[in-house]
């Protein structure tokens, strides 16, 4: 499943700010709260799972300027 990096970030953003504190939490949290994620981004393919949420992070370049 292809996952949109802008939506995969919003997610990411709501759910720390909502105090999620890995990316299960993460994953749960856009499970949960997907209509209202709706409302922003189209989230076509859903949200990703926790593992595929890690992996997008592991693929990001830090150092990248």
């Amino acid at each position: 499943m292809v996952y949109s990096l802008d939506e995969v970030l919003l997610l990411t953003l709501l759910a720390v700010l909502a105090r999620a504190g890995a990316f299960t939490d993460i994953a749960r949290s856009g499970e949960k709260k997907l209509p209202f994620l709706r409302r922003f981004r189209s989230f076509l393919a859903s949200t990703p799972t926790y593992d595929r949420i890690g992996e997008i992070f592991a693929a990001l370049d830090a150092e990248q300027s």
